[in-house]
């Protein structure tokens, strides 16, 4: 597995983490930024495993 799909990998375990019952709102705001944050830092790594894919095929 290359690193971007471990890194994947490792961010969709995160995603799955659960919020206790009752959280603030503050706490619900926190968690689904970081959501974003992981989102993006995953859409990024397969862009960058893509390209590197794309260089790897190139002669």
């Amino acid at each position: 597995m290359s690193d971007a799909g471990k890194i994947e990998a490792q961010l969709r375990a995160i995603a799955k983490v659960r919020l206790p019952h009752g959280a603030s709102e503050e706490e619900i705001a926190d968690f689904v930024r970081g959501l974003v944050i992981l989102d993006d830092v995953t859409l990024r790594a397969r862009r960058v495993a893509e390209r590197l894919a794309q260089d790897e095929m190139q002669p």
